[in-house]
């Protein structure tokens, strides 16, 4: 992209607009981080050259980046390759069932805690995520579940039997009150998994 920009233009002659007309009109195809990338080499090929002036320091000013808070999520390939290292080890078993439910579900780590027995129903085939552990209250729904879904879930509710959750009401990921001890009226910590 610099080279079909800058092609016709030798370096001692590149100015400050030369750069801010190429961030305009690269901007049309690529992102504010790219295009700051790219004049980044330039101006490392500027500098090298002892081209690089204050005037071209004070004209030049990077694309500012948008700013966003949402960590990156993996890609589906980063997925398989995690649920096929989580599925390797008994001691991980936990973890691999729990983030079967999650990518198959869309449930977040806040709604998968929250959930109850009661919210699983292996008849109708839905899971219900209800307001109290929600993210927000666009977020309460009922969700139609997956086979695999089902064969995570049925491990997790034998698991959860085997904790003492047993009423409806009892936690599907109760609390560690200690080792080998738990509190089905409680749901399982932002640690617990």
């Amino acid at each position: 992209a610099l080279t079909v920009f800058f092609d016709h233009i030798p370096l001692q002659q590149i100015h400050g607009g030369h750069l801010r007309a190429y961030q305009m009109k690269r901007s049309e195809q690529a992102g504010p981080n790219k295009v700051n990338q790219e004049l980044s080499l330039l101006l490392r090929i500027l500098r090298c050259a002892g081209l690089w002036s204050a005037e071209l320091q004070q004209c030049y000013r990077p694309l500012k980046k948008p700013f966003c808070d949402v960590p990156r999520a993996m890609s589906p390939d980063e997925q398989v390759h995690f649920l096929e290292v989580a599925a390797t080890r008994r001691e991980w078993c936990m973890a691999y069932w729990f983030s079967l439910v999650a990518l198959e579900t869309t449930c977040s780590h806040c709604e998968m805690r929250g959930l109850h027995l009661g919210d699983v129903d292996f008849y109708q085939r839905i899971l219900e995520v209800r307001s109290a552990h929600a993210k927000n209250k666009y977020r309460v729904r009922t969700i139609e579940l997956s086979d695999l879904a089902i064969w995570a879930l049925e491990r997790i509710v034998q698991r959860a039997k085997a904790m003492g959750s047993l009423a409806p009401q009892d936690y599907l990921f109760p609390f560690c009150c200690g080792r080998g001890s738990w509190d089905p009226k409680r749901p399982m910590s932002d640690s617990g998994l």
